[in-house]
């Protein structure tokens, strides 16, 4: 696999050093990664376009008959062999760029995108309902009990039940298991 952390830490580096300008010391270097070794800094680029890390500028393609030739050649191989599996790319520029998110990345604050990005959950009473006859079914309490605290609940109003709700989850969950478990499922 042409995927290296290493690699990709010296990229972004390079990239942040001289945001937002595209400087030609970024491409003199990533032209030198590509000669050093061109499958790993490729699948770098690669991955961190993916990532959203950097503007697009890799794009594989199935490769054009001279490009096949070029890289049958390279590859010490028969022409024909090559043009039944070679898979080509296309790298229009080696002035990369870093995106807002690969510069909050480097940051390791969420930026803007924290402030952009926030949303805010509602607990309905029909979900608030749900989450408290949950728990009543998981207690250890006899059934008779259940039964009784399932008929008091009903004369609750809805808002006493979704505001105890949401006070009993900020209150009594870590926020940070909290966020933890969020992540986990998000």
């Amino acid at each position: 696999m042409n995927v290296d952390r290493e690699q990709q830490r010296e990229i972004l580096n390079l990239l942040f050093e001289h945001y937002p300008w595209r400087s030609e010391a970024v491409s003199r270097r990533i032209s030198e990664m590509i000669q050093e070794d061109e499958n790993r800094a490729i699948g770098n680029i690669l991955y961190l376009q993916m990532q959203g890390l950097i503007h697009p500028c890799v794009e594989i393609t199935s490769g054009s008959v001279e490009n096949q030739d070029a890289l049958a050649k390279a590859l010490g191989q028969s022409i024909e062999g090559t043009k039944k599996s070679a898979a080509c790319y296309l790298l229009r520029d080696k002035r990369l760029t870093l995106t807002a998110k690969g510069i909050d990345f480097l940051l390791g604050d969420e930026g803007l995108s924290s402030v952009l990005n926030c949303q805010t959950v509602k607990l309905e009473i029909n979900s608030a309902k749900l989450i408290i006859d949950y728990f009543v079914e998981q207690s250890n309490l006899p059934e008779e009990e259940r039964n009784s605290l399932r008929n008091k609940l009903k004369s609750v109003p809805s808002t006493v039940l979704q505001e105890s709700l949401t006070k009993l989850l900020v209150e009594k969950i870590p926020y940070q298991e909290a966020l933890a478990f969020l992540m986990n499922i998000l």
